[in-house]
């Protein structure tokens, strides 16, 4: 192989070894940013989860608390007024499920009550439920998907023919909006099987 001409001079050799040294020197500082880049970005969704699930957390004490509060302002009414009369003022909500979720939210159709109000909720079950004899309900905000409300060991009962779920919420979970309803069936291992899902507006 021939010798590159004027390479033998000590001062071009000195260069490029300074270059090469550059070089190396670059690559090294390039490496360092993108690992110091991955592992800032990694913290960040650290710390993004953390959040997602402290939300998660505080929205399932939430949906915890609005379902005490509303069993003992069902108790209070019925100890108020009586079972018979309780149940004449009591409205009732009766949802059917749906075969597909729209692309936009529902219309409002339902007027919104007042905050202490008893509200009968009442879920049409469909076929696919008959095998499990225990459920969970969770209600959501149609758009933001925020967990509004929750309430687990609901069993079906019989109403005109229907199957259905009932349980009692309060006028202070629905506000002028719209409001996705998930009716999740639970085996006997504990595992929770999706069963249909309601979605309603109030306005």
């Amino acid at each position: 192989m021939r010798p590159i001409s004027g390479f033998e001079r000590p001062v071009l050799q000195w260069l490029f070894v300074a270059l090469s040294v550059i070089l190396i020197a670059v690559a090294a500082r390039a490496a360092w940013v993108a690992r110091r880049a991955i592992a800032d970005a990694a913290f960040a969704r650290s710390t993004e989860e953390g959040g997602r699930l402290e939300r998660q957390r505080l929205d399932a004490q939430l949906a915890r608390e609005r379902s005490a509060r509303e069993a003992l302002t069902l108790d209070l009414a019925r100890t108020r007024d009586g079972n018979a009369e309780s149940a004449r003022l009591m409205p009732t909500l009766t949802l059917e499920p749906l075969t597909t979720r729209g692309a936009s939210p529902p219309e409002p159709t339902v007027s919104t009550q007042h905050a202490t109000q008893v509200i009968e909720l009442r879920l049409v079950l469909p076929a696919a439920a008959r095998p499990h004899t225990r459920f969970e309900v969770v209600l959501r905000e149609w758009t933001t998907g925020r967990l509004v409300w929750s309430r687990g060991g609901l069993s079906p009962s019989t109403v005109g023919r229907q199957s259905m779920l009932a349980t009692f919420v309060t006028g202070d979970l629905f506000r002028p909006g719209a409001y996705e309803v998930l009716v999740s069936g639970v085996g006997s291992d504990g595992q929770t099987t999706g069963i249909a899902s309601y979605d309603v507006a109030f306005k």
